[in-house]
């Protein structure tokens, strides 16, 4: 409960879910929050402590009726969250570097058996000219190029050859990430 303190123009306590300080009722039951907005904040955390389990479960197997739109809104919030999914990664990482180490070796070692699965090796001559054909010119923004992209990425069932490989800059081939297909004319923006 917050803390009764009396004011010069009367008996004032402190909200437990806000903080903020606001006036008691004179008449009928004493107010413990100071809204009913804080009440039902503090009602609904209080059932997701009391529930915790029950509701972890449901979530589990909605999750799993809904694989593919979880994924979807998974991805969405990424991308729309990103700079705080990192953060999330980063203190988990902290937190588990075991795991997180086995985390990366695994990923890399996914890209590094999509890679070899489907390769056509190509040179650095030939990697060189296809991207002097894209003018050394990002394909989805024509900015500078940092990287090259592949099209249609690897994680996606793409291959790692000259046909599937064009110039990027960083932002481009960040925002495209492993989305296939990739709308073309929203590139960049």
């Amino acid at each position: 409960m917050g803390q009764l303190t009396l004011d010069v123009e009367g008996a004032t306590r402190t909200c437990p879910e806000c903080g903020a300080g606001f006036e008691l009722n004179k008449i009928g039951r004493p107010k413990v929050f100071c809204s009913k907005q804080c009440a039902r904040r503090n009602s609904n955390r209080s059932y997701r402590l009391a529930n915790r389990d029950a509701l972890n479960e449901a979530n589990r197997r909605w999750r799993e009726a809904n694989a593919e739109r979880h994924r979807e809104n998974a991805r969405k919030w990424y991308w729309d969250n990103h700079e705080h999914a990192k953060g999330n990664y980063a203190r988990w990482a902290k937190r588990n570097p075991e795991k997180a180490r086995e985390l990366q070796r695994s990923m890399q070692a996914r890209r590094r058996a999509r890679q070899r699965s489907g390769a056509i090796p190509y040179t650095v001559a030939q990697l060189a000219e296809r991207m002097a054909f894209w003018g050394c010119r990002c394909w989805m923004c024509g900015g500078e190029f940092d990287e090259v992209d592949h099209v249609k990425p690897l994680v996606a069932g793409g291959i790692d050859c000259l046909a599937n490989v064009r110039p990027a800059c960083v932002s481009c081939n960040r925002s495209k990430g492993g989305r296939w297909p990739f709308p073309t004319e929203k590139a960049g923006t």
